[in-house]
Protein backbone atom coordinates (compact mmCIF):
# COMPACT_ATOMS: atom_id res chain seq x y z
CA UNK A 1 0.00 0.00 0.00
CA UNK A 2 2.59 2.50 0.74
CA UNK A 3 4.65 1.72 -2.29
CA UNK A 4 1.28 2.25 -4.37
CA UNK A 5 0.66 5.74 -2.19
CA UNK A 6 4.42 6.84 -3.68
CA UNK A 7 3.93 5.67 -7.02
CA UNK A 8 0.89 8.03 -7.52
CA UNK A 9 2.62 10.82 -5.25
CA UNK A 10 5.40 10.59 -7.93
CA UNK A 11 3.05 10.69 -11.03
CA UNK A 12 1.13 13.32 -9.46
CA UNK A 13 4.19 15.39 -9.21
CA UNK A 14 5.21 14.81 -12.71
CA UNK A 15 2.01 16.66 -13.91
CA UNK A 16 1.91 20.34 -14.48
CA UNK A 17 -0.85 21.99 -13.26
CA UNK A 18 -2.92 23.58 -15.41
CA UNK A 19 -2.10 27.18 -15.93
CA UNK A 20 1.58 27.24 -15.52
CA UNK A 21 4.00 28.61 -17.50
CA UNK A 22 6.61 26.91 -18.67
CA UNK A 23 9.94 28.60 -18.88
CA UNK A 24 11.57 29.03 -22.32
CA UNK A 25 14.82 30.86 -20.98
CA UNK A 26 17.82 29.09 -21.82
CA UNK A 27 20.63 28.87 -24.62
CA UNK A 28 19.24 26.20 -27.90
CA UNK A 29 21.01 25.24 -30.84
CA UNK A 30 18.79 25.66 -33.37
CA UNK A 31 19.00 25.96 -37.49
CA UNK A 32 19.74 29.12 -37.74
CA UNK A 33 22.67 29.20 -34.71
CA UNK A 34 22.62 29.49 -31.22
CA UNK A 35 19.62 31.32 -29.68
CA UNK A 36 19.39 32.78 -26.32
CA UNK A 37 16.04 32.92 -24.65
CA UNK A 38 15.01 35.64 -21.77
CA UNK A 39 11.85 34.72 -20.25
CA UNK A 40 10.31 37.80 -17.70
CA UNK A 41 6.60 36.40 -16.96
CA UNK A 42 4.93 35.52 -19.87
CA UNK A 43 7.41 37.84 -22.14
CA UNK A 44 10.44 36.36 -23.93
CA UNK A 45 13.10 38.16 -25.68
CA UNK A 46 16.04 36.66 -27.45
CA UNK A 47 18.74 36.92 -30.06
CA UNK A 48 20.00 34.23 -32.74
CA UNK A 49 22.38 34.39 -35.73
CA UNK A 50 25.03 35.30 -33.96
CA UNK A 51 22.48 38.47 -32.17
CA UNK A 52 21.98 39.32 -35.57
CA UNK A 53 18.86 37.92 -35.34
CA UNK A 54 16.45 39.11 -32.43
CA UNK A 55 12.58 37.48 -31.69
CA UNK A 56 10.48 38.60 -29.06
CA UNK A 57 6.89 37.36 -27.68
CA UNK A 58 4.52 36.39 -25.44
CA UNK A 59 3.82 32.85 -24.20
CA UNK A 60 0.16 31.22 -24.29
CA UNK A 61 0.14 27.60 -22.14
CA UNK A 62 3.17 25.76 -23.77
CA UNK A 63 3.99 27.80 -26.96
CA UNK A 64 5.36 31.09 -27.54
CA UNK A 65 4.15 33.34 -30.07
CA UNK A 66 6.96 35.86 -31.86
CA UNK A 67 7.75 38.13 -33.93
CA UNK A 68 11.33 37.63 -35.41
CA UNK A 69 13.60 40.14 -37.44
CA UNK A 70 17.21 39.35 -38.74
CA UNK A 71 19.32 41.01 -42.29
CA UNK A 72 16.92 38.69 -44.05
CA UNK A 73 14.01 40.15 -43.19
CA UNK A 74 11.33 39.67 -40.55
CA UNK A 75 7.99 37.62 -39.51
CA UNK A 76 6.24 35.62 -37.01
CA UNK A 77 6.38 32.58 -36.13
CA UNK A 78 5.92 30.13 -33.05
CA UNK A 79 7.66 27.53 -30.73
CA UNK A 80 6.04 24.52 -28.77
CA UNK A 81 7.95 23.48 -25.74
CA UNK A 82 8.23 19.85 -24.60
CA UNK A 83 6.96 18.36 -21.83
CA UNK A 84 10.28 18.35 -20.56
CA UNK A 85 11.43 21.65 -21.27
CA UNK A 86 14.41 19.97 -23.24
CA UNK A 87 13.09 20.70 -26.71
CA UNK A 88 10.72 23.17 -28.53
CA UNK A 89 9.49 22.68 -32.33
CA UNK A 90 7.44 25.24 -34.25
CA UNK A 91 7.24 26.90 -37.73
CA UNK A 92 8.11 30.82 -38.97
CA UNK A 93 7.01 32.71 -42.00
CA UNK A 94 8.22 35.90 -43.47
CA UNK A 95 6.02 39.44 -42.90
CA UNK A 96 2.68 39.29 -44.95
CA UNK A 97 3.33 35.33 -45.61
CA UNK A 98 -0.05 33.57 -45.04
CA UNK A 99 1.63 29.73 -45.10
CA UNK A 100 4.50 28.81 -42.97
CA UNK A 101 7.63 28.56 -44.79
CA UNK A 102 9.79 26.56 -43.02
CA UNK A 103 10.11 24.23 -39.50
CA UNK A 104 12.37 26.02 -36.63
CA UNK A 105 12.98 23.75 -33.60
CA UNK A 106 15.74 23.88 -31.42
CA UNK A 107 17.75 22.10 -28.38
CA UNK A 108 18.27 23.17 -24.82
CA UNK A 109 22.47 23.61 -23.62
CA UNK A 110 21.54 25.80 -21.12
CA UNK A 111 19.21 27.11 -18.62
Amino acid sequence: MRRLALVCFALLACQRTPGTQRNFSGMWDTPFGYMHLVQEGSRVRGKYRSDLGSIDGRIVGDTLYFTWRDPDGRGEGFFVLSADGRSLDGAYRRERGTDWEGRWWGVRLSR
